[in-house]
């Protein structure tokens, strides 16, 4: 099941109909029997041509719950989906792609129709993913995410998203009692870690009880914190026009070579995929490979 973020754009495919449907193909957003966004046929591409398979650019609802996607090529061929629009898991991502469809269209030198820039919006998306993927990091700017842990004896935590802009409450709950809020002087940052005080300033309740460090794992912490940059990284951006480039101009990421004699060799080219280069690129200058918690 699809999972999505209230109010973001988010791509959905579907396969088994007719090819050549671009402009007929539509796609409606129920919640029950109740029509949430009427049916519509823009920003619905086929991908890869000829293939029968199709890819919608769509925005979520605003209000979290269970969703359906109803496909139908309004001649009696149908098929559904269902989705999810999540609470706040994630926080709020005031963009979701590292570049938009006018700067891939600026980078190409080239004027997008509206087939274009559905085309562009999609592979923007998945290229954005493929570098989150890469560096297990969010990297655009998140607003107050919760982090779900186990609690640790550690005075130290280090938190998974980064950069870290700001912590803005921890709480500790135990089994289903109410949780207790950690005073703000008990726990400062330091870098892309939360570190609890010691004493004085860490002599809390808590403290008094178990001690220095985050309690032990019979308690849940919660961290909310916001991470991330303002504004996508130049590196970001570039590979990002670079992959959704090469997806555009080259679908099927196929090249071909030619020998005396016209024989030929086709091959696989880097395609809608990351380079080593790019990969390597995106290592050195946004740093480890680490995307989970880790303590100490």
């Amino acid at each position: 099941m699809i999972e999505v973020k209230p109010g973001v754009t988010f791509t959905a495919d579907v396969d088994g109909f007719d090819t050549a449907l671009v402009g007929t193909l539509g796609v409606t957003i129920y919640q029950g029997a109740t029509i949430i966004a009427a049916r519509a046929t823009a920003g619905i591409v086929e991908s890869p041509a000829g293939s029968g398979a199709y890819v919608a650019t769509l925005t979520a609802p605003d209000d979290p719950g269970d969703y359906r996607l109803f496909w139908d090529d309004g001649a009696g061929v149908s098929g559904s989906d269902d989705f999810l629009v999540t609470s706040t898991p994630g926080g709020s991502v005031p963009s979701d792609t590292f570049a938009s469809a006018d700067e891939l269209a600026a980078y190409l030198g080239q004027t997008f129709d509206s087939t274009t820039t559905a085309k562009a919006e999609l592979l923007l998306g998945l290229a954005t993913g493929l570098i989150q993927d890469e560096l297990r990091q969010t990297v655009l700017r998140v607003v107050d995410d919760p982090l779900i842990i186990p609690g640790t004896p550690a005075a130290r935590i280090q938190l998974p998203q980064r950069p870290v802009a700001s912590v803005k409450t921890v709480t500790a709950t135990y089994q289903d009692s109410t949780p207790y809020t950690f005073p703000d002087l008990s726990w400062y940052v330091d870098g892309g870690e939360l570190v609890r005080s010691v004493y004085p300033l860490g002599m809390d309740r808590h403290f008094l009880m178990y001690g220095n460090g985050w309690l032990n794992p019979s308690y849940t912490l919660t961290i909310t914190y916001t991470h991330g940059f303002a504004s996508p990284p130049t590196i970001c951006k570039t590979v990002c026009l670079a992959v959704s480039a090469r997806g555009l101009l080259n679908p099927g990421g196929v090249s071909q070579e030619s020998y005396a004699g016209g024989e030929s060799r086709s091959f696989f080219a880097a395609g809608l995929t990351l380079t080593d280069y790019e990969k390597d690129e995106l290592q050195r200058r946004l740093g480890r490979r680490l995307g989970e918690s880790r303590l100490r």
